[in-house]
């Protein structure tokens, strides 16, 4: 529990072995939460890069192609990707001319 291990740290700032911390009063009796539930997901369901590619190069609709592509490179939930307007990406780009951008 990182709570537990700040504490000892806190009440034991001249101690530098963790194990030798003791723990503070105030945390007796504090219970510690059940671990999360492991991931019903192998290694084995993740797409490869080829995998990923083959997807790209397949799929019909230039959309569906950039949605992969972003949710992919920035590990973002569907709904965040959704919701993002242009305003909101930062583009790589110089100033060619007053109208034209040149990425």
């Amino acid at each position: 529990m990182i709570l537990l291990e700040f504490y000892r740290w806190l009440y034991n700032p001249n101690v530098s072995e963790v194990a030798k911390r003791i723990t503070p009063p105030s945390m007796n009796g504090i219970k510690r939460l059940p671990c999360r539930e492991k991931s019903p997901y192998k290694p084995s369901d993740l797409w490869t890069d080829e995998e990923h590619a083959l997807f790209l190069k397949l799929c019909p609709l230039v959309r569906d192609r950039v949605f992969h592509s972003m949710a992919r490179d920035t590990s973002a939930r569907p709904d965040e990707i959704l919701n993002l307007k242009l305003r909101d990406v930062m583009f790589k780009c110089r100033v060619m001319e007053r109208s034209m951008l040149r990425c």
